[in-house]
């Protein structure tokens, strides 16, 4: 890495926990990793979206840990899923910018409920 360059975010998903009954509440949980100059943007879930996921309370993004100038950020959203059967959230998207970068960055692991 060169001198002054900074690292994109690294990006991380779960679901806890991970199966439910049709109508029980779950958490989607999104982690980002950055540089505290970087901006990040967490998705932004509507009320009733389709897939048969209702969102419930998005809560505010939580810093969880700080080493240098390295954050480590959580967001949760507590969901119900209301349809049966294996749903897949996906890998999670964050917005990141950073100078006159702007990118939409994914998690390398998607997310599975059991229904």
């Amino acid at each position: 890495m060169a001198f002054g360059a900074v690292d994109a975010p690294t990006i991380t998903s779960r679901i806890e926990p991970d199966s439910v009954m049709i109508g029980d509440r779950f958490t989607y949980i999104i982690e980002v990793e950055k540089d505290m100059v970087q901006e990040v943007a967490f998705p932004e879930f509507e009320a009733d979206p389709k897939g048969g996921i209702e969102l419930i309370e998005s809560h505010p993004v939580d810093t969880v840990s700080r080493d240098g100038r390295r954050l480590h950020l959580r967001k949760r959203y507590t969901m119900a899923a209301f349809e049966e059967g294996r749903i897949a959230m996906g890998g999670a998207n964050v917005l990141y910018a950073d100078k006159n970068i702007i990118d939409t960055l994914t998690s390398d692991n998607e997310s599975i409920l059991h229904v």
